[in-house]
């Protein structure tokens, strides 16, 4: 279970990095737009809510005993 887990982890981080990315873009493209569309907070918040999905599962992860890899190494 824990492979699968780590497996989702690894790739789910391209994925929630990727939107991420893309919203902030998106946020400096519209950053004179008073106020922002509605669309654009819909946006941040599926940002955030991937990078929370991000790091329950690494800790889960992390706590079942698997390597976290030296990419955790910064933070």
């Amino acid at each position: 279970m824990l492979i699968l887990l780590s497996d989702f982890h690894t790739n789910w981080g391209y994925i929630a990095a990727g939107i991420s990315g893309i919203v902030g873009l998106w946020g400096i493209f519209i950053r004179n737009s008073e106020p922002p569309p509605r669309a654009f907070y819909y946006g941040v918040g599926l940002a955030i809510s991937a990078l929370l999905l991000q790091i329950v599962i690494g800790v889960i992860v992390a706590n079942g005993g698997v390597d976290p890899g030296n990419q955790h190494v910064f933070y």
